[in-house]
């Protein structure tokens, strides 16, 4: 024998019925019927057999209400939308409230119709700017466009007239002249037909407006002209560390540059015109946008004049930032002048240059010796800064401070990340005995165990050593009156009681590292090169011609 339990939740009945609350607007003179959807829903548990709806317009004058269901059952949890029509307003402006009531054997709930009653909106939009003509347009040709004017109200235009401001000398055609009964949502096209006019400039102007009014509101549109221009960009050459490259109006030239190089557009300018007009005052002015740090840089030429179906070129420089981003970069290039009858022309060329930094490009941006001019055994500090403005990261980079006679020759290695600043600072002692002078501090940077250690940058300080105790010089073997150094590029200085120049020559220092070789600069002699291969092969030949002598003595016997 089976057994269970069997559970039985009884629940009270529970009646619940609500209606929405909906909006509707009534335009007077437009409106014939408003319809407005009505949410019916039985929130409780129980089914209703009949639902009754009814509403009492009386509030508003004339109006009606009929409901598209009535007298529908509606399921417990059900909603039902029902359509309320209303007809026959003739209220005046104002907001209503119909009250509805839906009924059932066991409940009744009440809701209402909110009406907003008022007269027709009348408003209109027009189109935006009218363009006419081109860069290529002749002047005395005839140009056209449209304006398209739109009723966006709920009520009829009457009238919509069409004024303009244009001069004479473009001889407008302007049709219609009068918009009549502008149906709500009815657009129409007004035509504009004008001359271009032989004083016409080439850059795009504002020659004037067309003026829409229907008595209630006004609305403008700007018309532009613009006519072929007789000066024109022929070509354009993109130049930078010696490369010249060629680029087309809309064109994309990759060019490779490093921070604080020059970079020169050469820009052919020619003048179309093939009679007698010259054309005066001619300028060519570049921009390159957001290139340094988000800001742009310009030039421009000086002015110039330039003979009919004559060319020129002018070049215009841009100093490149030092610090700048691998992108893309917007360059706008425009020529104007006027010409003989006072017109102005003008062409604008737009491109874009793809600037990539170089991968490595480490640099000196900084360097300076505190105190500039210091005592025999006295200290002293040199100082530098270095800065990674290439596109990579950069490990092993080396910066040597170096001063063989000052006994100054201090290294340190780093890693520079790109955009990152390197500051090194390094204390001497100037020793006691060497001469009064200038002396000449080298800083170098390097990037260690590429090829043999590349030289990156280098700048040279002087500084002025005083008060010592003898002032003889050591840059070479010679003391009478002048020594001139034994090796090539050699000191040059004075023994006669004056200031003595010392300039040591620039080299690349042999720096070992931690295995024992020679980092950079490193110059390797054969046994060939010696003095002692040269000694050798004298006394070869010696004992050579003395042989000889011997067998032509012997054999004249």
């Amino acid at each position: 024998m089976l057994s269970g339990t069997l559970t039985v939740i009884v629940q009270a009945a529970q009646s619940s019925l609500s209606l929405s609350s909906p909006s509707a607007i009534w335009v007077r003179g437009q409106s014939s019927s408003v319809q407005v959807p009505v949410m019916v829903t039985n929130g409780g548990n129980v089914a209703f057999s009949s639902v009754s709806l009814s509403a009492n317009p009386a509030s508003v004058a004339g109006a009606s209400v009929s409901f598209s269901s009535n007298g529908f059952s509606l399921a417990a949890g059900e909603t039902k939308n029902v359509t309320a029509t209303i007809t026959g307003v003739s209220a005046s402006p104002a907001t209503y409230v119909i009250p509805l009531t839906a009924t059932t054997s066991s409940t009744t709930t009440n809701g209402g119709i909110t009406l907003q009653v008022r007269d027709p909106i009348t408003q209109f939009s027009v189109s935006g700017q009218l363009d006419l003509g081109s860069s290529g347009a002749q002047r005395g040709t005839t140009v056209s466009g449209v304006i398209h004017v739109q009723n966006t109200g709920d009520g009829v235009i009457a009238s919509i007239n069409v004024t303009n401001t244009f001069a004479s000398k473009y001889n407008a055609q302007v049709s219609p002249q009068i918009i009549g009964n502008l149906q709500p949502g009815q657009g129409v096209d007004v035509s504009v037909t004008m001359t271009i006019p032989s004083d016409q400039g080439a850059s795009r102007t504002q020659v004037g407006t067309i003026v829409f009014n229907d008595g209630q509101s006004q609305k403008s549109v700007s018309v532009t002209m613009q006519a072929e221009s007789m000066l024109r960009i022929d070509d354009i050459n993109v130049v930078y560390n010696g490369v010249s490259k060629d680029v087309n109006n809309g064109d994309t030239r990759r060019v490779e540059l490093v921070g604080g190089e020059k970079l020169d557009l050469e820009v052919k300018v020619k003048n179309e015109f093939t009679s007698d007009i010259d054309i005066q005052d001619v300028t060519v002015s570049g921009i390159i946008y957001n290139i340094d740090d988000g800001d742009d840089i310009d030039d421009e030429s000086s002015s110039f004049d330039l003979r009919y179906d004559r060319s020129s070129t002018r070049t215009i420089s841009f100093d490149i930032p030092d610090k700048l981003d691998s992108d893309n970069y917007d360059v706008e290039v425009t020529v104007t002048g006027r010409d003989d009858n006072g017109v102005r022309h003008s062409d604008t060329w737009k491109f874009q240059l793809e600037i990539n930094k170089k991968n490595l490009d480490v640099r000196i941006v900084s360097a300076s010796l505190n105190p500039s001019q210091v005592s025999c055994g006295a200290s002293g500090s040199a100082y530098a800064r270095l800065s990674n403005y290439g596109n990579n990261d950069q490990e092993n980079i080396i910066l040597e401070i170096k001063n063989a006679q000052l006994g100054l020759n201090a290294l340190s290695e780093s890693k520079l990340y790109t955009d990152e600043d390197y500051d090194k600072t390094v204390s001497f002692l100037v020793p006691q005995g060497i001469a009064n002078g200038i002396y000449t501090v080298t800083v170098s940077v390097y990037q260690k165990y590429v090829n043999l250690g590349s030289l990156l940058d280098q700048q040279q300080l002087s500084l002025s050593v005083v008060n010592c105790a003898g002032s003889g010089s050591n840059g070479g073997s010679g003391n009478t009156g002048g020594s001139t150094g034994g090796n090539t590029g050699g000191n040059t200085g004075s023994n006669t009681g004056g200031t003595t120049i010392i300039v040591p020559p620039i080299t690349q220092p042999d720096v070992i590292y931690g295995n024992g070789q020679p980092a950079y600069g490193t110059t390797r002699r054969s046994f060939l090169s010696g003095d002692a291969y040269l000694a050798i092969l004298a006394l070869a030949i010696a004992v050579l011609v003395g042989v000889l002598a011997w067998m032509l003595g012997q054999m004249r016997k």
